[in-house]
């Protein structure tokens, strides 16, 4: 069973999109961090269930795929560490720090 651990980035970028879909309702804002998190939570049973990026040449640097976002993390001995949440059309993945913090 992998440790997972949030990113001081992931958990701001998990924060901004709680911000913005309350701005519409904050019943579906709390719902969503819910589902997020209770997805996540699956990688500590299933570390490996994550794609590769194909942006990298990494085997360690994974995600998966929630609604519209993309859950970017680094997959360790120890540790699943949760880099990014990032809207699926983003492209751009240069930003996201795939360092550990």
């Amino acid at each position: 069973m992998a440790r997972v651990v949030w990113s001081d980035s992931a958990r701001e970028n998990l924060r901004s999109i709680a911000e913005h879909i309350a701005l519409d309702s904050l019943h579906y804002a709390k719902l969503f961090v819910q589902r997020i998190i209770g997805a996540v939570e699956r990688l500590r049973d299933f570390p490996k269930i994550g794609r590769t990026l194909l942006e990298y040449d990494d085997e360690t640097l994974r995600e998966i795929v929630f609604h519209n976002y993309r859950v970017i993390y680094r997959l360790t001995e120890e540790q699943v560490l949760v880099l990014a949440v990032v809207h699926g059309s983003s492209r751009d993945l240069g930003r996201i720090p795939i360092e550990s913090n």
